[in-house]
Order: C-alpha cells, then structure tokens, then sequence
C-alpha cells in the first residue's frame, strides 16, 4: 500500500502533463502525407479562432489561405501561417476551397492575419432597413350634428390609402422605425376625404406559432398634418391623432420581395380647425378598422 501511495505524485503528475501538452497540440502538430494543404478562399465578417492567443476574430476583408483538414469527418479547417505552421481554426461551411488545377493570375499568398475584434454591440455594424409598402381599405363611422336643421349627421364610409414603413432591424425584439401614409377617396356625393399622416412605428420580430407561422405585430402613432372632408357640400379641416395596431402575415412568394396580408384597426380622436359653422361633431374620438395587402424589401447601408 505504501507503493501504491508513492506512485501518487507520479500519476498526477503525469495527468497534469498531458492536459497542458494537449493545450498546444494544435501548434505543435506536423503534418502528415495524408494532411494536403490546399488553397482557401476566406470571406469578409468570418468568424475564425487564434489557436495561439485563444481567442475568436472576425476578418474585414477577404482573403486567400492555406490550410488542411485533420480528418474528413472534421468540420473545421486548419489555416497555417507563412510557416505552415497551424493557426487558426474555421468552419468549413463557412470558407471556399479552390481546385489546386484553377488557374490564377496571381497565385495566393500565404495567409497573413489581418483582423477587426469581433463586435459585440446590441446592434449589427450595417444598418438594415425594411421598406413595406401599402395599399389599405379603411372603414369608420362619424356621426356630426348640423345646426341648420337640428339634427344629427351619421356618416359610415370607407376610403383608401397607400403606406409606406420605414424601420430599422437589429437583434433586439422590437424594430423602430416611421410611417407615412396618403389617404384619398372620392366620387362620392356625400362624403369626401383626403388626408396626410405621419408617425412613428414600432415591430414585433416575426412570430411563429403551430396554427400559424410569420406573424408580425406593428404599433403606430400617427398625427394627421393635412385633413380635409367634404361632407353634405360642408367642407371641413381635421386634425386627427391615431393610435393604431396592425398584424400582418407574411408569404415568401419571391426571392427578394416579401408579401403583406393583414388587417388592423385605430382609435382616432379629432377635432375640427375650420368648418362651415353648421356641422360639430357628435363624438370625436371613434374607431376605424382596414385590411391591406403589400409587399416588403430590405436594403443595408
């Protein structure tokens, strides 16, 4: 037993050994006939880790390397230095590997590291913006009182507009962004509106549920700065503020454009700035609901 006890020391020391060589295998590895090293193409924003500091690193441009695969079933790559010495690691699926027979111009270079830190802000380093663009049905109920004969006016009308959002993606749950909208109806005799509304929006990130799949949710705050309604041969100038909520649902008919359905409804309250004297209203403050149909596309600065 008192043997035993001696080879103690010997045993742990040992351990100790091989978990710190096995720390620098990497460095220290030498190639074998069956390790080719081949030429790599690597592209801009990937993600490769320094062996030798221990740490990851994104590169700003694209760049040619060599490396080698210690097995194929390995699903990362062995990048060497001028040396041909291993290190850095990279994913597989994210580089390019170049057939030794291409011809080039100018044959790549060895690999030299050039690189940003990765950054770890909240928000990407490009902006990205969606554009949803569209075109809305909306439906209310007004209801006036007309002083030249004592009575009340209930209008129920529908008029149309076209939308434009503008918002800003990142990684957080919400996008922000604004809303514009033009809003026109007419050939009718009794009630005529035209109306421009400008807001901000806020967007749910798309949501999936097991009934339905890609919803989103969007929420306004719009302010009218142009709102005229002809009503009954009375023309009359509003100024309306909205609060509005909308879902939508969405379908990958084509590659680059994303297509829109949904409805939405808004609480509106409104006040006349220049009327006929003849018309007030009964209840300003109402609700409208719409359904619209669009389309959206995404741009990067």
């Amino acid at each position: 037993m008192k043997q035993l006890e001696a080879l103690g020391p010997l045993f742990l020391s040992l351990t100790l050994i091989c978990i710190l060589s096995n720390g620098y295998a990497a460095e220290r590895h030498k190639l074998t006939k069956k390790e080719k090293i081949f030429v790599i193409v690597v592209p801009k924003n990937t993600i490769l880790f320094d062996i030798k500091n221990k740490k990851d690193l994104k590169t700003h441009k694209k760049i040619f390397a060599k490396a080698f695969s210690p097995s194929p079933k390995n699903y990362f790559l062995t990048i060497v230095d001028k040396s041909n010495l291993p290190r850095f690691l990279v994913n597989s699926k994210n580089v390019f590997k170049i057939d030794n027979d291409v011809s080039m111009e100018s044959h790549p270079k060895f690999f030299n590291p050039s690189f940003k830190k990765v950054k770890k802000d909240s928000f990407d380093k490009n902006i990205s913006l969606n554009h949803d663009f569209f075109f809305e049905k909306d439906f209310l109920t007004l209801s006036f009182y007309n002083s030249t004969n004592n009575s009340f006016l209930k209008i129920n009308k529908n008029y149309s507009s076209i939308l434009y959002d503008l918002t800003f993606t990142s990684k957080l749950p919400l996008f922000f962004g604004i809303n514009v909208s033009l809003s026109k109806e007419g050939n009718q005799d009794d009630f005529v509106v035209s109306k421009f509304d400008l807001g901000l929006t806020v967007k749910t990130k798309e949501l999936s549920y097991p009934i339905i799949k890609k919803v989103q949710l969007s929420f306004y705050g719009l302010q009218t700065f142009f709102q005229k309604m002809n009503i009954h041969g009375n023309e009359v100038d509003l100024s309306t503020s909205s609060l509005k909520i909308k879902v939508s649902k969405k379908f990958d008919l084509m590659k680059k454009y994303k297509f829109k359905l949904g409805l939405g409804g808004s609480h509106n309250l409104s006040f006349l700035k220049k009327s006929a004297d003849t018309l007030f209203f009964d209840q300003n403050s109402y609700f409208s609901f719409g359904i619209f149909i669009g389309f959206q596309n995404k741009s990067i600065l």
